[in-house]
C-alpha cells in the first residue's frame, strides 16, 4: 500500500528529531511560548498554565485565576507575556503570577500582540483592538466573521483566516478576500505569514503568498489538510497533519516542508505519523527550538515534545544547492522525464489526480533517467511525487 510504504520511508528521520518532555499531568494542551533559552511556557484546558525553566525536564504550574480553557500564549520578552481563552491574561514576572484584563468580551480563539500596548485579539463573531495595553478596546465591526486565526504586522498589514483568507491594510478598517482555487470556504485552511506580504496557507497542498500573487507549490497524497502550519521563513514550514477520516483524532503527524527554490512549483517534505491515541494543537518553531503540544488518551496525559537539532532554521543557499530531479517537459502530451544528478538505490514514483486517484505507481533501482508515458490519459492537471532515499518531491504536471 502506497500508505504503508512512505510510514517505513520517513518515519525514522523526523521522529529522531522530537524529545519528549511532556508534564505529568492529565490536561489538554493548546499552545506553547519559549520567552528564553531553558523557559517554556504551556496553556490548556481547565486554565492550566505550567512553566519550565530547564528546557522541559520539570515542570511547576501556575495560578490563572480562571478554569476556563486556555488555547493561545504569547510572550513579547522574557518577561511580559499573554494568554487567552475566554479571558485575556498578562504576565509581567516571566509567567509566575497572571492577572486579567478587562475587555468587556470573552470567548477569545487567537490574537497577535504586537507590543505591551498594541494588541488584536480575535473570537468567532468579533476582532478587537486596544493601542493603550488594554485600557481601552475598539470593535472592529467590519471584521470577516466565523474565522479562527489572525496575523497583523506593524504596518497595519494584518490576515484573518481559515475557511477564507483575508488581508487588511488600514488595521482592519476595510478587508480584501484573497481568493485561491487551492483553497476551500468550509474547510480549515491553516496560514501562516512571516511578514506582512509573504506567507503560506495548506488546503490538499502548499500555497505560497507574495507582494506578485500566489504560488502553487504542490500536495502530497497520504495527507491532504493540516491543523496547524508554522512558517520559519521562505522555505520552511511545519505543519501538523490533520487525521486521515471522520473517526481519526484531530491529528495525525508532523510535517516538515522545505520549498525548493525562489519561484519552483515544487516542495519536499518529511512527516513523523504518530499513534492514533495522539492528538497535537499547535506547532511553533523559536529561533532553533521547535515544540508540539496536545493530549494523548492512552496514557491520559499532556503532550510537549521538543526539537532541539538546530534544524529548524536553512537558509536559501542550502535549499537551492539540493540535489532536484529535473522534471520535463511541463505540460506535455506524451511522456514525462525525471533525470537524476546521481543514483537513489530506490526511487518510487506516483501519478495521481489532486483527488488521490492513481495513474502511475512503480519503484525503480538505480537509474538517473525515467520515462512515464502518459499519453493516455485525460487533459487536466496532475501530482507527480517523487520519493527518494532521503527526500519527497511533489511537482504539478499539466497534461494538454
Amino acid at each position: 500500500m502506497l500508505l504503508a510504504s512512505f510510514l517505513m520511508f520517513i518515519l525514522n528521520p523526523c521522529r529522531s528529531q522530537w524529545v519528549d518532555i511532556s508534564p505529568e499531568i492529565d490536561i489538554w494542551l493548546y499552545d506553547v511560548s519559549n520567552p528564553s533559552d531553558n523557559t517554556i511556557i504551556v496553556v490548556g484546558s481547565q486554565g492550566t498554565i505550567l512553566k519550565s525553566i530547564d528546557g522541559g525536564e520539570s515542570w511547576g504550574q501556575k495560578n490563572s485565576g480562571t478554569t476556563s480553557t486556555l488555547y493561545k500564549v504569547q510572550f513579547i520578552s522574557p518577561q511580559i507575556g499573554f494568554a487567552i481563552g475566554n479571558v485575556i491574561l498578562k504576565s509581567t514576572d516571566g509567567g509566575e503570577t497572571w492577572n486579567e484584563i478587562y475587555t468587556g468580551y470573552s470567548n477569545f480563539r487567537d490574537f497577535t500582540v504586537l507590543d505591551e500596548n498594541n494588541i488584536y485579539i480575535l473570537g468567532f463573531q468579533k476582532l478587537i483592538h486596544t493601542t493603550d495595553g488594554g485600557d481601552a478596546w475598539e470593535l472592529i465591526t467590519n471584521s470577516p466573521p466565523s474565522h479562527t486565526q489572525v496575523q497583523f504586522f506593524e504596518d497595519g498589514v494584518g490576515y484573518i483566516g481559515e475557511y477564507k483568507l483575508f488581508k487588511t491594510t488600514d488595521n482592519g478598517n476595510s478587508w480584501d478576500e484573497i481568493y485561491s482555487p487551492n483553497l476551500e470556504e468550509y474547510e480549515g485552511s491553516p496560514s501562516s505569514f512571516i511578514n506582512s506580504n509573504t506567507g503560506f496557507t495548506y488546503w490538499h497542498g502548499l500555497t505560497k503568498f507574495t507582494n506578485d500573487g500566489q504560488i502553487w507549490l504542490g500536495s502530497n497524497p497520504d495527507f491532504s489538510e493540516l491543523l496547524d502550519i508554522f512558517a520559519v521563513n521562505e522555505n520552511l514550514i511545519w505543519g501538523i497533519i490533520k487525521g486521515v477520516s471522520d473517526f481519526a483524532p484531530p491529528s495525525r503527524g508532523i510535517v516538515k516542508a522545505t520549498v525548493i527554490g525562489e519561484t519552483t512549483t515544487s516542495y519536499s517534505d518529511e512527516a513523523m505519523w504518530l499513534p492514533e491515541n495522539v492528538t497535537l494543537f499547535s506547532i511553533k518553531i523559536f529561533n532553533d527550538n521547535g515544540y508540539v503540544v496536545g493530549y494523548r488518551s492512552d496514557y491520559e496525559n499532556a503532550v510537549v515534545w521538543k526539537n532541539e537539532t538546530g534544524e529548524n532554521y536553512l537558509k536559501t543557499i542550502d535549499v537551492t544547492s539540493m540535489e532536484i530531479p529535473k522534471i520535463y517537459p511541463n505540460p506535455t502530451s506524451e511522456n514525462i522525464n525525471i533525470d537524476f544528478t546521481s543514483n537513489s538505490s530506490v526511487v518510487k514514483v506516483n501519478l495521481t489526480d489532486f483527488m488521490g486517484k492513481v495513474f502511475f505507481s512503480e519503484e525503480f533501482i538505480n537509474q538517473l533517467k525515467i520515462n512515464i508515458p502518459v499519453s493516455y490519459l485525460p487533459k487536466g492537471i496532475y501530482l507527480l511525487t517523487i520519493k527518494t532515499n532521503h527526500k519527497i518531491y511533489s511537482h504539478k504536471i499539466v497534461i494538454n
